[in-house]
Order: structure tokens, then sequence, then C-alpha cells
């Protein structure tokens, strides 16, 4: 009969270590964020097509927890977009406009994520009916007068702050 105790102890102090080992493995703090993973993001400042230049970067915050599995992007975490496209109101009432790219999401030990999702784009206000209203009426009635056209400005475009959007990750990536 002691024999058969002897068995079961060991057993079970091996099946209490296993357990241990399986313990400590799961309280790494390395995750997996999968694929397409849905990243709600929003922007935390104004951006006006009169102000940013292209090539100049953008950068906006999650806006909510994105939880996987008992780990968790916290709500802040830097994303990071770029201008692709900025144009300032113009003459003959063109609008301006502006698109950005967005790039990636900036994990806290600095590890970038690669991020997808359609440009952002928008365009101001185009006064070019004004303009070219202008430029026939200047024609018809007072010839060679085509200053009042070029003095007509196209309005700026913003993006307010508060604006949100989702993107997604490109690809599986394991976090340390």
């Amino acid at each position: 009969m002691m024999k058969y105790t002897m068995r079961t102890i060991l057993f079970m102090l091996l099946l209490l270590m296993g357990a241990n080992v399986t313990y400590a493995h799961g309280d790494s703090n390395d995750f997996t964020i999968p694929a397409n993973t849905p990243i709600p993001l929003i922007l935390d400042y104004n951006i006006s097509s009169k102000k940013i230049k292209k090539g100049m970067e953008v950068e906006f915050k999650v806006a909510q927890d994105i939880f996987i599995g008992n780990n968790s992007i916290p709500q802040g975490t830097s994303a990071i977009g770029k201008v692709v496209k900025a144009t300032k109101g113009k003459s003959w009432g063109r609008a301006g406009k502006l698109s950005i790219e967005i790039d990636r999401l900036v994990l806290a030990n600095n590890t970038p994520l690669k991020l997808k999702a359609p440009n952002i784009e928008k365009e101001g206000f185009s006064k070019k009916g004004s303009a070219w209203t202008w430029f026939w009426c200047t024609i018809l009635f007072v010839p060679l007068n085509v200053i009042p056209p070029l003095c007509i400005k196209g309005e700026n475009t913003d993006i307010q702050q508060g604006f949100t959007f989702v993107a997604y990750t490109v690809e599986e990536q394991t976090v340390r």
C-alpha cells in the first residue's frame, strides 16, 4: 500500500510542477496580435491644409482599449500617419485638399505594428463657380478686367480634433 501511495504522491508532484510551469508561461507579457485586428483611432488635434505639408507625420491615438486574450493595446497608444497630399485653397476658387495615409501603431516597447486603412481624404469648399461667374461678367461688361476672379480663393480644408476611424493590422505580430 505504501508503494502505491508514493507513486501517487510523485505523480501529483509532477502534475503540480507541470501546472506551475504552464502558469509561469501564461503569465508572460508576450502576446500575439492577429492580422486584420480592428484598431479604432482618434485625432487629438486639428489639422489644416493651410499649415500642414506633404510628407509630414500626423499622430493619432487608439480610441479605446483593444483586448486580445488577457492582454490589451491600451487606449492612448500612438499611431502614425503620413500626409500624402496637402494643398491650400488657391485663386480662381480652387479648394484646399488634404489626404493622410495611416502607417503604423507604435506599441509601448516602441515596436511598430503596420496598419492599413483607406486614406483620409478631405476637400475644402470650392468657389470655382463664383470665380468663373466673375470672369465672364467682367469680360462681357468690363473688357480686360480679370482681376476679381484671381482674388476669389477656395477654402482650406480642416480635419477636426475628435475625428475617428478604424484601421486594421496588416499581419500577425508577437509583442514582447
